[in-house]
């Protein structure tokens, strides 16, 4: 513990952290997605919330799509790819929605857009 003009604070070393989760999005690893295209994505591991839940998936901030769960929480997509999109590497995230909650978020992907 240190004291810097009579305030006490502590000081941690920094440490790298890795998160995984079975939360799963599933297309071939090195897809590659056309500008103007639609990416295909199914839930490797459903969502928690089964029928009154749905994902939404996210290529970049403002474009995402929402998709209803079946029965057993799991959905699938077709994520559209729009015209005006720069080509190159995107994080494509998902999470799991019931009302305005998040159940679960899956372990985000890259995709590469191409022209």
């Amino acid at each position: 513990m240190e004291s810097v003009e009579n305030n006490r604070y502590w000081s941690y070393p920094s440490v790298d952290v890795s998160i995984s989760t079975d939360w799963l999005l599933t297309f071939p690893k090195g897809t590659v997605a056309s500008v103007g295209g639609v990416l295909a994505v199914t839930s490797a591991v459903g969502c928690p919330g089964g029928v009154l839940s749905g994902a939404v998936i996210a290529i970049t901030k403002n474009v995402g799509h929402y998709f209803e769960a079946n029965s057993d929480g799991h959905w699938f997509g077709r994520l559209s790819i729009p015209k005006g999109l720069t080509p190159g590497a995107y994080l494509l995230t998902a999470a799991c929605y019931e009302s305005r909650e998040v159940l679960a978020y899956y372990q985000p992907r890259v995709i590469t857009v191409r022209a």
